[in-house]
């Protein structure tokens, strides 16, 4: 009987460990499994819709029928606006009129209503109120022969606004009121220490038309201002002719600003002509905040990353190009991103820690350089969810075919992201 026992007792242990071992190996297979279904997205596209047509490339003023950007009405249709007859890509253009359409059935037909008439609903302030943003302000002339300023290099100045009294140091901003039915504007405080003043060609750029370029996201119950400009560094003064990214947050709906961060540029070994960082996007993926940032054109996208958006981490390079970069966080958990020049690319990442990426759909690869991508498209996009694995997303079209011409035309085309 001893024996015996002793003979049970070793078998209750041989028989754990060899399905252990069996266990174990299942487990390393079906996660390998796991691992590469996570890594693995795929996008598909289906038809493109055409939202409107203008002239041929070259034959009205200005830059019409280009620079989409999209978003929600107030009565949850999709808009999206773009630029109109006589508009300028310039700080002498922002009070241009632009175009606006409207989609009441996720982006199969289109109307067009005039832009003054635009709700936005994408943003909810504390107060109940929609942010409309910043109201577009043009740059215009000053005699600052009084002051000195920090930096000087053909025709471009930059001064610390603190030298300036007459400088407005606020920002007007607007709001649409449900109750009333009204937009109204409001002033909003700022604490920018370092904040610059600067003029090109005796054209002093306002503090508004800084704002109305920058990006606005809302988290949780904060609201983030992503401005770009030439300036200083906040946290220490002194600066240069590069571009830089001022992180702003407001708690009381958009009332005050506080500084909450910078990416200051500097000099990257493989970019010709690197400016600074511009056209900054961001957004928190469920686990950290990310930003993009585009360098130049035909120039490398760099990303950076935190779970605190007042401490950021030098950005790495992303992508070979990218100007505009924009993301989407999809309700099944991924990550969309879309960029362009040369031609217009979209990518997409399962991966929580956002290190694994699927290959670029293309979504045009007509432009052969960064400068030819004029002839095609100014390959800017814009990117609206319309359900769990399903996004528009919004671009011009130079050499868009109708009854045999070429002309220039905004088009959106549903992608599907599983």
């Amino acid at each position: 009987m001893k024996n015996k026992r002793i003979h049970k007792k070793t078998s209750k242990k041989r028989i754990p460990v060899f399905l252990s071992i069996i266990y174990f190996f299942i487990m390393i297979v079906s996660g390998c499994q796991n691992i590469c279904e996570q890594r693995e997205v795929d996008i598909s596209s289906e038809k493109t819709v055409c939202i409107v047509t203008g002239r041929p490339l070259g034959e009205d003023s200005g830059e019409p029928y280009q620079f989409p950007s999209a978003g929600r009405t107030i009565d949850g249709d999709i808009y999206v606006t773009c630029s109109g007859i006589g508009h300028q890509d310039t700080t002498q253009g922002y009070e241009r009129g632009g175009l606006c359409f409207v989609s009441e059935d996720q982006g199969e037909t289109w109307n067009e209503i005039p832009i003054t008439s635009l709700v936005k609903a994408d943003i909810r302030l504390p107060n109940g109120a929609y942010f409309q943003g910043a109201k577009p302000q043009n740059s215009y002339e000053a005699d600052l022969s009084a002051f000195t300023p920090l930096y000087i290099e053909d025709g471009l100045s930059i001064y610390y606004a603190s030298d300036i009294s007459e400088f407005k140091k606020t920002i007007t901003f607007q709001e649409y009121n449900p109750s009333s039915k009204t937009i109204s504007e409001f002033e909003s405080t700022i604490d920018w220490k370092y904040m610059p003043v600067v003029v090109n060609n005796e054209q002093v750029m306002p503090l508004n038309a800084i704002a109305y370029l920058s990006q606005f996201y809302q988290y949780e119950d904060t609201l983030y201002m992503v401005m770009y400009c030439k300036g200083f560094d906040n946290e220490g003064g002194g600066g240069d002719n590069q571009y830089n990214i001022y992180i702003f947050q407001s708690t009381d709906s958009a009332r005050s600003w506080s500084y909450t961060g910078q990416l200051i540029s500097a000099d990257i070994p493989g970019i010709k002509d690197f400016i600074g960082w511009q056209e900054p996007f961001m957004l928190f993926d469920g686990q950290k905040f990310r930003i993009l940032l585009r360098t130049g054109s035909g120039t490398p996208m760099y990303m950076a990353s935190t779970k605190d958006p007042s401490m950021w981490p030098k950005p790495v390079e992303f992508q070979d190009f990218g100007v505009r970069p924009q993301m989407c966080l999809l309700e099944n958990g991924i990550l969309v991103a879309s960029y362009g020049r040369p031609g217009i690319e979209v990518i997409a990442s399962r991966d929580k820690s956002r290190a694994e990426w699927c290959d670029p759909y293309i979504l045009d690869n007509r432009p052969k350089s960064a400068d030819d991508s004029w002839n095609y498209s100014c390959c800017y996009t814009s990117m609206v969810p319309i359900s769990e694995n399903e996004l528009l997303i919004f671009y011009c079209d130079f050499k868009y075919e109708v009854d045999g011409k070429e002309v220039k035309a905004v088009l959106c085309r549903k992608f599907r992201v599983k």
